[in-house]
């Protein structure tokens, strides 16, 4: 999929710049104790992960390619009640997700989850104590870097070698990446890992080339910065290091230094997250400047900013948290009645369907001086969101196989008598071209057809749009999603409509992104007969990506 899309890019030119999609956000914690991790990609799916409660396991969410629907969420198995915190690494290859947890000794073990599934999942019988971090590149293969600075390779559960920073030269090792043999710039080289540090009695940052079977130091290198904290990246010829005030790129074949641009340009201040496009050649990068949410575009070549785009108006719309402003100062909390104004909320007096007033009597809670309640109960009341929201998190950006940039965070803020709230947020950008035609950038395919091949967007769909935009062809591919033109989303930004419902309320655009794929697009509105997939373009992919939704 990358080398189809690294294809197109040669063809239309490098990707310029992005545009925003939609904002999709997920179950996380209500408060007490509840963390976000962050996230994993293998570029086809994401995986978010936190622990709801500080006292529960922690859970897994996973999300196919096109981040409206999510397939799985459930909770991270541990050692019986020894592991009830957000694992420490998390990572996803190929349909699999390997998570790390400590136990109350401080011990790591690695957990391995199959096709989605709780059931399948696994325990490496092995604990490393003391993690700077971990990974499973084969099925048995572990490297682990401890915070001793031993970089120790495991089969399963046997040490088969290790390096250390005095055998590098190093004072210290940071981190490490793996380059599989496919690739290598060299096919006829080993799996090698590239690691990075700090150079003993120098101000240079260090590079290493390991090899992976035996562990022996190919080479290593200087590179003549000590500031920042780099992140490392494969490019298929060339490793690149990305921090928030440098920017280098290492020849891999002796670790030369390509470039080294320490002007500041190449990503956004703080440590944020950082990702490379190996199909449009390009770094994304994203964070908090100024109080302004942006994803910034950078060249690979220079390291030079091409392109940023703000999109803090999109998430705060999208935020479930409110400001305590908007509530009477007589609504702050207080577990006993008060007398607002000659008018109380005593027990169940008045109030319908509360099976609780708060989360510790039964006692009204407050209310406003014009006699009526402010909530009804706790759970009416969390159910309404009475977050008091705060700046949400930005942990992650990730490059899909589909072509979009996807940044991952988590919204927070304070709720009532308990920790901080948090529910984790995926926002999802597209590459768009600087010699992409605007003209036919939303057009009907010409290998769709209905059964027969002569049953086409343009002859059989466009005959009654209305019936056959609902039709599929024999992959189960809907008329909307590939005759756009002709069933009318050209133009048509991608964005749910908020009004939309097909009976009930409950059964709106979020209702019809957790069906079965795409077959809740075909519902009707009983209100206007609008059918979903008509209203809710975003949830069904019915829009055109190019236009940006309000």
């Amino acid at each position: 999929m990358a080398a189809f899309r690294a294809a197109i890019a040669l063809l239309l030119g490098r990707a310029a710049a992005l545009s925003f999609v939609g904002i999709e956000d997920y179950d996380g914690s209500t408060g007490d104790g509840g963390d976000f991790g962050g996230s994993a990609s293998d570029g086809s799916s994401i995986v978010l992960y936190g622990q709801e409660y500080y006292d529960d396991d922690p859970y897994l969410t996973i999300l196919d390619g096109s981040l409206a629907y999510k397939i799985n969420q459930f909770p991270a198995e541990g050692d019986g009640d020894s592991y009830e915190e957000t694992p420490t690494f998390v990572q996803m290859d190929d349909g699999e997700v390997t998570y790390y947890c400590e136990d109350a000794t401080q011990n790591t073990a690695a957990y391995t989850v199959e096709e989605w599934y709780e059931d399948d999942a696994y325990v490496l019988d092995v604990a490393w104590s003391d993690v700077d971090q971990i990974q499973r590149y084969f099925s048995q293969d572990f490297l682990v870097l401890e915070a001793s600075n031993d970089l120790v390779k495991f089969y399963g559960e046997y040490a088969e070698w290790t390096v250390t920073a005095d055998d590098l030269g190093f004072d210290d090792v940071d981190s490490f990446l793996f380059v599989h043999r496919g690739d290598h710039v060299d096919d006829d080289a080993v799996h090698a890992f590239y690691v990075v540090g700090n150079v003993a009695d120098s101000s240079s940052r260090g590079v290493a080339k390991i090899a992976e079977y035996d562990g022996d130091i190919l080479w290593t290198a200087a590179v003549e910065t000590d500031s920042g904290t780099p992140r490392m990246f494969w490019t298929g010829s060339e490793l690149l290091l990305c921090s928030n005030s440098f920017y280098a790129r290492i020849d891999p074949g002796d670790g030369s230094t390509i470039l080294l641009d320490e002007t500041g340009g190449l990503w956004l201040p703080g440590d944020g997250p950082v990702a490379y496009d190996a199909a449009e050649d390009a770094i994304y990068s994203a964070g908090y400047v100024d109080g302004a949410a942006l994803i910034r575009t950078s060249d690979r070549a220079s390291g030079a900013s091409i392109a940023e785009l703000d999109f803090t108006a999109e998430l705060d719309a999208r935020d479930p948290g409110t400001s305590r402003s908007d509530y009477p100062d007589e609504c702050d909390y207080d577990d006993e009645t008060l007398d607002c104004g000659g008018s109380t909320c005593d027990g169940y007096a008045g109030v319908d369907g509360c099976d609780s007033i708060d989360d510790e009597d039964d006692e009204g809670v407050c209310c406003q001086s014009a006699g009526t309640c402010c909530y009804m109960n706790f759970y009416d009341w969390a159910e309404n969101r009475w977050y008091v929201k705060g700046t949400p998190e930005i942990t992650d950006v990730h490059v899909m196989d589909s072509g979009k940039v996807v940044v991952v965070g988590a919204y927070t803020g304070s709720q009532y008598d308990e920790d901080g709230y948090h529910e984790p947020f995926t926002a999802e950008f597209s590459a768009a071209s600087s010699s992409d035609d605007d003209s036919s950038a939303c057009a009907d395919s010409t290998s769709w057809h209905r059964k027969k091949s002569k049953n086409t967007c343009e002859k059989y769909v466009a005959k009654k749009a209305a019936k056959n935009c609902l039709k599929t062809d024999d992959d189960g591919v809907y008329a909307f999603e590939a005759c756009p033109e002709t069933c009318g989303s050209c133009g048509e930004a991608c964005a749910d409509d908020a009004t939309w419902y097909k009976k009930k309320a409950s059964q709106n655009c979020r209702w019809v992104v957790e069906g079965d794929g795409l077959e809740r697009c075909e519902e009707k509105s009983a209100a206007d007969g609008a059918y979903a997939y008509e209203a809710c373009r975003f949830a069904c992919r019915s829009c055109d990506a190019t236009v940006c939704g309000a």
